[in-house]
């Protein structure tokens, strides 16, 4: 996990590929027992 200022002190976890990103999906749905009204997921603004 990474806080950063974008986040506002939030947990933010940085993945580095879709399969990752997936992964940390299930493992942040699993810690918060199906309350997932707190889960934000943002894709990360695509490169040029």
């Amino acid at each position: 996990m990474k806080a950063d200022g974008q986040a506002g002190g939030k947990a933010v976890r940085v993945c580095s590929n879709r399969s990752e990103a997936e992964t940390a999906i299930r493992e942040m749905v699993d810690l918060l027992k199906g309350d997932t009204s707190r889960l934000v997921v943002e894709p990360a603004p695509r490169r040029q």
